[in-house]
């Protein structure tokens, strides 16, 4: 089965509302499946711990064997670069500044998958930006900037 997490209601809507998904499970995330669909979704929450929990429950207590995080996120450079609602693939995550516990070199994502979207690289940090030498100093280390 394939796991799809959200961090928002609002993000997921637009996935949901392609298939009759139902509340599976309301605690502690909450999950909603289709029996017409190998999808399983979790809406998470906000943030990279919220993200990995949830994760981890869809492995471990619905079977998910591939996962996929789905949302929204911000252009770093120009925002011209990206168009609204485009769907991108992840080639590449990082969390920014290298320090303790954050390594030097980002993570290849599984760049195979879905070859036809456009690739992206992805920052992920503990919350939003809004400063713009923080927009620059992230810049070096991806297109795009997300929270989960």
């Amino acid at each position: 089965m394939i796991g799809i997490v959200f961090a928002t209601e609002a993000e997921a809507a637009p996935f949901l509302a392609s298939g009759d998904f139902r509340a599976v499970a309301a605690a502690p995330f909450q999950v909603l499946a289709s029996a017409r669909s190998p999808h399983c979704v979790a809406i998470s929450g906000m943030g990279k711990v919220s993200a990995a929990l949830a994760t981890q429950w869809l492995i471990r207590e619905h079977g998910c064997d591939r996962l996929v995080q789905a949302g929204i996120c911000g252009a770093l450079g120009d925002p011209r670069d990206f168009a609204a609602g485009e769907i991108l693939r992840i080639t590449f995550a990082s969390e920014g500044r290298p320090g303790p516990g954050i390594p030097a070199e980002a993570v290849a994502c599984a760049g195979d998958l879905w070859p036809d979207l456009r690739p992206a690289t992805l920052v992920t940090v503990e919350r939003p930006v809004f400063d713009d030498a923080l927009r620059a100093e992230l810049r070096q280390y991806g297109e795009l900037v997300d929270m989960e």
